[in-house]
């Protein structure tokens, strides 16, 4: 990473860069000195808030450039500042006990991985056909810039190998192994990087409990639309769509501009529930800190509809305002 940096810095010193915005997620902000010494003579700041992907960049900070640290371009987002992603890749330490999928019925495996194990798909799909099995690692939309990756609101890597009897998603967390096995409604594991633990995917109390808020926003007179002011996340023709529906259905709808959502800031605002049009993650992830329900998108629109699905579907986010 360090010699990728001096790189950077050559080419905003030969194109006159001086000001610039260091973004970082919270697992590498001890990087900050090591920057710091790189760029010495710049204007230097640094992102003190939580940077969970690409998507998170400042554009409408007053700099020249951005450096992104951690995460890959989203590459249909809209950039207003010259932004440099650089990546960090981590190395798969061990395998897993394929006779674990066999033995559950997977024969046709598709492969996945969060964008810091997208490099290590080709590695574990050779390991896998060498334990006779068929291997398909997906190719997303233009929201996604490797074959395979998933990003915690786009699961489309899944859209063109749908033949596939399980999902295997290679991953530090649970949140993306969780959405896709909504997301296709076929067995899916997480695969933990470090122990080579297969994991099955257990659905049904988090599915839930999501119901159980829908049945109870199903109440709810007067809606509090968020959008995200993060370029990345940007929902604006969404929300004023949710917004019309809420109207015609007889109930009040107002547009919420935010950066972070935290309880805080929720408590203080006059509306019986929330919908969330920033990253979906908002909703599931700290449902238990918000005292009001804070819909997805997804979930709004069924009841704004009124009627409540059969199937519950992940809400994902495959334009934002400004898309190209």
């Amino acid at each position: 990473m360090i010699d990728e940096l001096k790189k950077i810095k050559e080419e905003m010193q030969k194109i006159g860069i001086r000001k610039i915005l260091v973004e970082l997620p919270e697992g590498l902000k001890y990087y900050i000195k090591d920057i710091k010494e790189i760029f010495e003579g710049f204007d230097m700041e640094f992102s003190g808030e939580n940077v969970y992907g690409s998507c998170d960049s400042c554009q409408e900070c007053h700099v020249d450039a951005i450096i992104h640290i951690g995460h890959s371009a989203i590459p249909n987002m809209p950039l207003l500042k010259k932004t440099y992603f650089l990546e960090y890749f981590k190395n798969i330490q061990k395998y897993p006990d394929s006779n674990i999928l066999r033995k559950k019925g997977c024969i046709k495996i598709g492969l996945f991985a969060s964008v810091q194990y997208v490099n290590e798909l080709n590695k574990l799909k050779e390991y896998f056909e060498n334990e006779k099995f068929t291997v398909f690692i997906g190719i997303g939309d233009s929201r996604l810039k490797y074959p395979g990756q998933l990003l915690g609101c786009n699961f489309s890597s899944y859209d063109n190998i749908r033949s596939v009897d399980c999902n295997v998603v290679l991953t530090d967390g649970i949140f993306h192994p969780l959405g896709l096995s909504l997301y296709s409604g076929k067995k899916t594991f997480s695969l933990n990087p470090y122990s080579g633990e297969l994991i099955e995917i257990n659905n049904e109390s988090f599915v839930r409990k999501r119901y159980a808020l829908m049945e109870r926003a199903m109440k709810c007179r007067n809606f509090g639309i968020i959008v995200s002011r993060k370029i990345g996340q940007s929902r604006n023709f969404i929300a004023s769509k949710l917004r019309d529906m809420a109207i015609k259905g007889g109930k009040g709808g107002d547009i919420i501009l935010m950066d972070e959502i935290n309880s805080y800031k929720l408590e203080n605002l006059p509306y019986d529930c929330f919908i969330n049009t920033a990253c979906p993650r908002v909703s599931i992830d700290d449902q238990e800190n918000f005292k009001k329900i804070v819909l997805t998108v997804t979930e709004a629109s069924y009841v704004l509809n009124g009627k409540i699905p059969e199937r519950y579907f992940m809400d994902t986010i495959f334009y934002v305002d400004g898309s190209r």
